[in-house]
């Protein structure tokens, strides 16, 4: 015997960000577990897990801790990321970054060096002093945009979803997170450096 019944009300916003000027590349990809609802449009970018998530003009991340003897460290941003806009800090010496890929500490004699390269976030950096045991040494820093959601993503569901990664999408449907909290759209030069990206809005 067949039993018939409403089990419950679902929706489904088929909306796509892609375009149709240049072929998008449309890629599947992971992305960090964050309880929300990511809407299609959305700029993204990469955390430190190497996981795509909503871009941020300042994003941060711990890259390693001291043990009170270590001067060196490696990091890696996982992507691209606008020149000038990083920072490093361990609580006593923190490094800026000169635009060209050199980080300077801010210790009035003999401040620490570092090195980044934009295209890959990839670097290091040299304190002046080890930074102490336990100590945090936290970045800032404004990512490249690597793509653009391509579907509604609730990730409190799911942390696969689409995304393009080159290729015409549709200008009126980007966002970014806005300051005082939801969606706005991108401004000029966001959309500038989403076509230096291989991302062409329309």
């Amino acid at each position: 015997m067949a039993i018939k019944g409403k089990i419950g009300d679902f929706s489904y916003n088929d909306e796509r960000a892609r375009g149709g000027n240049h072929p998008a590349v449309i890629m599947s990809g992971l992305f960090a577990l964050a309880l929300v609802l990511l809407p299609v449009g959305l700029l993204l970018a990469r955390g430190l897990d190497g996981k795509l998530t909503s871009w941020l003009k300042a994003m941060t991340g711990v890259l390693g801790e001291g043990d009170g003897t270590e001067k060196t460290f490696v990091f890696d941003l996982k992507g691209p990321i606008v020149p000038g806009t990083l920072v490093i800090d361990d609580g006593v010496e923190a490094f800026t970054d000169d635009g060209f890929g050199t980080l300077t500490g801010d210790g009035a004699t003999t401040p620490g060096t570092g090195k980044i390269d934009y295209r890959t976030g990839k670097g290091t950096v040299t304190f002046k002093t080890a930074p102490l045991a336990e100590a945090d040494i936290e970045a800032t820093w404004e990512p490249v945009p690597v793509g653009v959601l391509d579907e509604d993503l609730d990730t409190d569901r799911s942390t696969s979803g689409l995304y393009i990664r080159h290729g015409s999408v549709r200008k009126d449907v980007l966002k970014v997170p806005a300051d005082a909290g939801g969606y706005e759209a991108p401004a000029a030069a966001m959309l500038k450096t989403l076509e230096d990206a291989g991302i062409y809005p329309e």
